[in-house]
């Protein structure tokens, strides 16, 4: 009769692992905290906000939102408060048409998206399309930089000419900015919300911009071109033929 084998033992070779303790979920893996995360593997509705979560913040979405906001304060609310000091009014004038009115509507809307992609995108809300691109931050700056520039240039040439829209009684400026383009005002609000959009590349600050070149072709064709020609005539249309509407018109 053969003896009976201890019940623990096991037939064949035994393999011996050195058992592994459970990892937590929140634990990074091995490695993981020396490795920089990069915009690009932030992608998803969380893209901003997944970088926010991990303890960085996005700087681009910060940098947009206080350079746009400073954009507005210095073209709108600075440039209102100055001519309402020297002349003794806001030259804030009401629409003068159903044209204008939907005209000023869009360019609101436009200003608020622009201002609104950087901090949404910050949230979280909305994600970036794509990720870190080199140089990136030096475009947006540039762009913020030369439209606030423009802009401000613009405004400061018209001095007491300037106001938000057009008049009748207005007189036909052709100098400085001017020179070459005939709305140097509205090409310098396209380069600052452009700067938006290639800081924070997302569909709100597509639309942003886009609202802002739909509302600025909608009042300057509709409304402002009309009324200078008419009170300007011939002046005005020999100005039209030498300058581009926002770009400089190519000499031949």
């Amino acid at each position: 009769m053969a003896p009976l084998e201890p019940s623990w033992a096991v037939a064949g070779p035994v393999t011996l692992r050195a058992a592994t303790p459970p990892r937590s979920h929140d634990a990074p893996p091995v490695g993981a905290a020396h490795q920089p995360r990069r915009l690009a593997d932030a992608g998803g509705p969380a893209g901003w906000g997944a970088l926010r979560h991990h303890g960085r913040v996005a700087v681009l979405p910060v940098l947009a939102l206080i350079g746009y906001g400073g954009f507005l304060a210095a073209t709108f609310g600075w440039r209102t408060l100055q001519t309402k000091r020297s002349t003794g009014e806001s030259r804030w004038r009401e629409p003068v048409s159903p044209i204008d009115a939907v005209g000023e509507s869009l360019c609101l809307i436009g200003c608020l998206l622009s201002l609104a992609a950087p901090p949404l995108a910050l949230a979280g809300v909305v994600g970036p399309w794509t990720g870190w691109l080199a140089g990136r931050g030096a475009v947006a700056v540039l762009l913020l930089s030369f439209g606030t520039g423009l802009a401000l240039w613009a405004q400061r040439h018209l001095a007491e000419e300037w106001r938000a829209g057009v008049e009748a009684s207005a007189s036909l400026v052709v100098g400085g900015p001017f020179a070459r383009i005939r709305n140097p005002f509205y090409l310098g609000c396209f380069l600052a919300s452009a700067s938006v959009l290639v800081a924070v590349p997302s569909l709100v600050a597509l639309l942003g911009l886009a609202l802002h070149i739909t509302a600025a072709e909608v009042i300057v064709r509709g409304v402002e071109e009309p009324i200078l020609a008419r009170a300007h005539g011939a002046a005005f249309e020999r100005y039209s033929r030498r300058t581009g509407r926002f770009l400089p018109r190519r000499t031949t």
